[in-house]
């Protein structure tokens, strides 16, 4: 039978076995080529990595580690409250990222999943210095959203600013209603119009018409008893924008209320009403000056003003934000008042510059959702040629990856912030996530799927290629040539198969990892890549699982492999001893076929060094079967040279008995 002729089907269309299957090498193997050769024993192949050796790749991959212990970013402590909020905030951010053509009122449909996403965190962690920061956190997004964001086009914003003041410091309080209403009558308490007008500068209308129904005041005040079922009225049906479709709905509805409210005041001025009565009606009416005086922070009477005035006298939000500051001054020891007050103002991006010493992952979220809404003007495109070469937007966003990235939990969360960034962010997280310290597989698996995703080949290589070397520290040998397949670096895959051929020459048949039995076990389920450089390995542990005549074809096998490394020939050599009893166990083919490569071995530059592998085996190998065939004392340079006379005397042994084996 001819062995040269044989060829069989293999994936890929390969079936000429003459030629050798080649794979080109695409990182980190200096365009060496995968080759392969048909095992004649078991139909296997035997790979091996054929081509130049460049040692240029592997010398990068070298200084690059070695870059990475030394360059180590250092460590920024985030609570792990903190963390979890990050996690959640920065996946409604990369979903907002993925939605195309957005309206105001989708914008603000996020910006309340993100405060949605702050609450939760905030009751969670309600009695923690993080849910304070939340709180804060929640009071500018809600301020912007009211703003800047309204739930409808065109919409006037009173609702939403009324919202945000009543979340911010919520007024009257609940237990001082109930106080009031155990009070004989109601109307009687010293607090009553005071927490009346509070509740009426907070827009609570429905709580105060309730207030009144039952207040007594038909009997404090007998002059307006015939009217207080209309001043009811009044209350109740105070016209909320949120509740209308339209502006000119919403418009014409105001209209019709505030007429109705008209024509009560001129017969409530002829019955002499208190001066209490008085004041709640001129606010309900608008009356800017006595908001002013009834109100007891700037926040209450800016949204208290929007929701009852008509503000048509301030051309500008820096009038309106001059009318305010007239009569109240902002907390400047509170960075999140003073934060809301610029976006009273209009000054976003001094909101923005303020928000980054508050939180740089509140400044990112909020500039990207205004830049969405087209409200936020960058310093560039005021003429301010000073600042950065990239929008406000941009750079928070840039800035916030680089404080992420300083934390292991959330370096996930700055790749996601950064690959929103244009051009730019691609480069950040392709000279960041190299440094990344490997510690699982599911991190593996996550860096390698954001380096693909970004075509980042360089970086997805050495990723794999580091964690591989993991791996083989650990002797997890099949989970490392996976991840040198995923790098394409086949020169690794070669050096470590052959170390484990070595390997198992030395100390005999070594436990190995269930990965890579299951691929030695199951070829045909590998890549084809994988499949033939493993031949080796696999034909190795197969000869150690035979006996008789088979053991010898298997090793002959080995012998002829090809490239083989030359100094495992000696140990090769060893392991024919055990096999050169005078049994008739070799053929002539298979002798002469093991001499040519004998005899390479005697006179090459590797001879010293298969003598030494040898002596290593017999002072230190554990399990090798053919240490029981030599005598004490007998060092490796005497095995090879009795090995070498062995074999010359079974092929005069086979010549003089002329009974050549059934191959023959």
């Amino acid at each position: 039978m001819d062995d040269s002729a044989m060829s069989i089907d293999v994936p890929g269309g390969l079936t000429n076995l003459d030629t050798p299957l080649k794979a080109i090498i695409v990182a980190g193997s200096g365009n060496q080529h995968v080759s392969s050769k048909l095992n004649p024993i078991h139909a296997a192949f035997v790979g091996w990595v054929n081509g130049p050796t460049n040692r240029e790749p592997a010398k990068r991959c070298k200084e690059l580690e070695v870059q990475v212990r030394e360059s180590r970013i250092p460590e920024l402590t985030i609570p792990e409250e903190k963390i979890e909020y990050i996690k959640r905030s920065t996946l409604l951010f990369s979903e907002t990222q993925q939605i195309s053509d957005l309206t105001i009122p989708n914008i603000s449909r996020l910006s309340e999943l993100q405060r949605s996403a702050l609450k939760t965190h905030i009751l969670q962690y309600k009695t923690s210095e993080v849910s304070q920061s939340l709180l804060e956190h929640n009071s500018i997004l809600q301020c912007a959203e009211a703003l800047y964001l309204p739930k409808k086009d065109g919409m006037p914003n009173g609702d939403a600013l009324m919202d945000w003041v009543n979340n911010l410091d919520p007024k009257p309080e609940q237990h001082e209603g109930v106080e009031i209403m155990q009070t004989r009558p109601p109307c009687s308490h010293p607090l009553f119009w005071d927490y009346v007008h509070r509740a009426v500068l907070r827009g609570l209308l429905p709580q105060t018409s309730l207030i009144f129904s039952k207040s007594g005041l038909e009997r404090s005040e007998p002059a307006i008893s015939d009217i207080l079922k209309s001043l009811i009225d009044v209350l109740d049906t105070f016209p909320l924008a949120k509740a209308f479709t339209t502006i000119e709905e919403f418009k014409r509805r105001r209209d019709n209320w505030l007429s109705h409210l008209s024509y009560k005041l001129p017969s409530l001025s002829n019955r002499n009403p208190s001066n209490n009565l008085k004041i709640m009606l001129d606010i309900l009416e608008g009356n800017i000056d006595i908001i002013k005086q009834s109100s007891s922070t700037w926040q209450e009477y800016f949204a208290a003003s929007a929701c009852y005035c008509d503000l048509s006298d301030f051309q500008t939000r820096e009038e309106r934000w001059t009318d305010v500051t007239e009569g109240f001054a902002v907390d400047i020891t509170l960075p999140f008042e003073v934060i809301c007050g610029n976006l009273c103002e209009g000054d976003i991006p001094k909101a923005l510059t303020n928000c980054k010493g508050l939180d740089l992952g509140l400044a990112a979220i909020l500039s990207d959702l205004l830049e969405k809404a087209d409200v936020l003007q960058d310093p560039m495109d005021l003429g301010n040629s000073e600042g950065p070469p990239f929008g406000l937007r941009d750079y928070f966003c840039i800035e916030y990856g680089e404080l992420l990235m300083m934390n292991e939990a959330t370096w996930r969360e700055a790749c996601i912030i950064w690959q929103s960034v244009p051009g730019i962010g691609i480069e950040y997280i392709q000279n960041s996530i190299i440094h990344i310290p490997l510690e699982s597989k599911q991190q593996i698996e996550d860096l390698l799927t954001i380096s693909d995703s970004l075509d980042l080949f360089f970086e997805s290589a050495y990723i794999s290629t580091s964690w591989a070397r993991h791996l083989e520290r650990q002797s997890k040998f099949g989970s490392a040539i996976t991840y040198l397949h995923r790098a394409r670096y086949f020169s690794q895959i070669d050096r470590l198969v052959w170390k484990i051929f070595e390997n198992t020459l030395l100390f005999g048949p070594m436990s190995i990892d269930d990965e890579l039995k299951h691929m030695i076990g199951n070829p045909g389920n590998c890549p084809v890549e994988i499949a033939n450089l493993i031949a080796p390995v696999a034909t190795l542990r197969g000869f150690y699982e035979q006996t008789g005549r088979e053991k010898r074809r298997w090793l002959a096998a080995l012998f002829k492999a090809p490239r083989i490394p030359r100094r495992c020939v000696g140990m090769l050599m060893c392991e024919m001893l055990p096999l050169l009893d005078g049994s008739n166990l070799w053929t002539y083919r298979d002798l002469f076929d093991c001499l040519p490569v004998i005899e390479e071995f005697y006179s090459g530059n590797d001879f010293q060094e298969g003598i030494n592998l040898v002596q290593l085996a017999i002072d230190e190998g554990r399990g090798v079967s053919w240490r029981q065939n030599i005598r004490m004392g007998m060092i490796a340079r005497d095995i090879i040279a009795v090995v070498r006379m062995l074999i010359t005397k079974e092929i005069g042994r086979v010549f003089l008995d002329g009974k050549p084996s059934e191959e023959e």
